[in-house]
């Protein structure tokens, strides 16, 4: 999913991390219900020069109708420059060098409930869920994506959450993967966790299998 949010390592484009060079207006309209955002980029990401002349358009729109809830969509057109040395399995025809088609689509909502204070385990938290639906076109491939997730405050900083996400790389290929996760949070001061977590996951590229995953965070 991080790899069609534009987020974390792409082996056609690189590694990314949602930052790039380029010119971009927003703003708020309407009483702030409505939010946009426009943008044209190198499309190259990350301290790294433009591998072509092609600049990737992208526009985001969210519609806010009350407080704690929001929907919202984002296109990107654009074509990449390929990066990667060796073959991807699931997109096999784009080698280092070239430039392709590469193009992202999202629709999503989130709501929230209650005063959110993150990370502030004597302050109220939301009950909070959130799904997306994500589309993206690389070359000849199109991969497609969706997601719901939640968290919902139990007691004293103590939070339930769950996830379900579904993904396929290639919808040609039937290059897809399926996850469920479970678990809890403890938020036990000022944006600093205790996170333990199930997951499970069914793919239809290699095996099936469980992980259990336990983790602290602290920030300040």
């Amino acid at each position: 999913m991080l790899y069609l949010a534009g987020e974390g390592p792409d082996p056609l484009n690189g590694v990314n991390y949602g930052r790039d060079m380029g010119l971009m207006v927003y703003g708020d309209v309407l009483n702030n219900h409505i939010h946009y955002e426009l943008a044209l980029m190198n499309g190259q990401g990350i301290n790294r020069r433009d591998g072509n002349s092609d600049k990737d358009f992208i526009a985001k729109l969210e519609y806010k109708p009350i407080d704690g809830l929001r929907f919202v969509g984002s296109v990107q057109k654009g074509r990449g420059h390929a990066v990667n040395k060796d073959s991807v399995a699931w997109n096999p025809t784009i080698h280092e060098g070239d430039d392709y088609r590469r193009d992202r689509l999202s629709i999503g909502a989130e709501l929230k409930t209650g005063a959110y204070a993150p990370g502030c385990y004597k302050e109220a938290r939301p009950v909070s869920i959130r799904a997306e639906y994500l589309a993206g076109r690389d070359g000849d491939v199109t991969s497609r994506g969706a997601y719901v997730t939640t968290a919902i405050p139990i007691y004293k900083g103590i939070d339930a959450v769950a996830n379900f996400d579904w993904y396929d790389r290639n919808v040609d290929m039937k290059y897809s993967q399926t996850q469920a996760t479970i678990g809890a949070q403890y938020w036990f001061y000022k944006k600093c966790r205790l996170q333990l977590q199930y997951t499970r996951t069914w793919s239809k590229f290699q095996k099936d299998y469980n992980w259990l995953q336990a983790q602290v965070q602290v920030a300040f």
